[in-house]
Order: C-alpha cells, then sequence, then structure tokens
C-alpha cells in the first residue's frame, strides 16, 4: 500500500517512510527530494560564483572593442578550461 507523504506529497510505502510520522524518508532524514531543474539551478549558480571574476573580465574587455584585447578573452576563457579550436 502506498501513502502520500504530509511533507512533500510524494508517494511512499512501508519501505520508503514511516508511516506512523506519515512522512517519507526524505523528509524525515531533512534532505528535499530536488527536482532535476532545482539541482541543476544550484550547479549553475556554484559555477557562475567561481567563475564571476572571470566574466567581469572578459565584459570589461568587450566593452572596449579592440583588437588589442582579443587575446586576453582567449587568456581568460583557457582559465576556464576552454581550448581553441583548430
Amino acid at each position: 500500500m502506498n501513502w502520500t507523504c504530509c511533507e512533500c506529497e510524494n508517494k511512499y510505502d512501508n519501505s520508503t517512510g514511516d508511516v506512523d510520522e506519515r512522512m517519507c524518508n526524505e523528509c524525515l532524514d531533512g534532505v528535499p527530494d530536488l527536482e532535476y531543474s532545482e539541482m541543476e539551478k544550484i550547479m549553475l549558480k556554484n559555477w557562475f560564483e567561481e567563475y564571476s571574476e572571470i566574466f567581469s573580465k572578459i565584459l570589461t574587455i568587450l566593452k572596449k572593442r579592440t583588437i588589442d584585447d582579443l587575446r586576453t578573452i582567449f587568456d581568460a576563457l583557457s582559465e576556464m578550461g576552454y581550448k581553441e579550436a583548430s
């Protein structure tokens, strides 16, 4: 038999939740079951925070619009792990 968790409204049974508490194991453990899109948002936010200084440098260079600064953009991208196409 399946029950509905009173916290997250996901279905659970005797093996995946506590019938007396009316909650699934994830909610009982305090670890919410994140949807995939929410996990992507968290990963993207962490990635952006890590590289925000490099993004800022690239935007500053692009605002100048000079060919001399193009090499600096490639340097910044290589710091992020991008490689030039051959």
